[in-house]
């Protein structure tokens, strides 16, 4: 049986299948709908770090959100370049690792607003 529940859809959280259990299943399909992939509070606040053309290594956005665990900043940052959000612009070995330095695609942190026609539109 595959990861699918009825109806083609994902298991709802906290699902057996299998001898796998999966534990909060919404967070790792978010990145199919950019208004919940944006709407996270710390993608958010790493999408604002970029905001004003700058280009930036995770080492860097480790030092601006300081208050954010790097295993999360990372993570996050993770999905986010998955989805095309930040872009590499510039690779370098950094005692072994590679560092890569992200600009943020405007075109891919956009969020539309669907069937609004004005700005108190309800």
């Amino acid at each position: 049986m595959g990861t699918q529940g009825q109806a083609g859809r994902p298991p709802p959280i906290n699902t057996t299948i299998g001898n796998n259990i999966i534990v909060g299943f919404e967070c790792y399909g978010d990145a199919r709908d950019v208004r919940h992939l944006l709407l996270h509070p710390v993608r958010l606040r790493i999408v604002q770090a970029f905001l004003g053309d700058r280009a930036l290594t995770t080492t860097a956005l480790r030092e601006e959100l300081a208050d954010i665990p790097p295993t999360s900043l990372y993570r996050q940052v993770a999905r986010l370049v998955a989805a095309g959000v930040p872009m590499v612009v510039a690779e370098r070995r950094v005692r072994g690792a590679v560092q890569r330095t992200y600009v943020l695609r405007l075109s891919a942190a956009s969020v539309a607003l669907r069937g609004r026609t004005g700005a108190h539109a309800r």
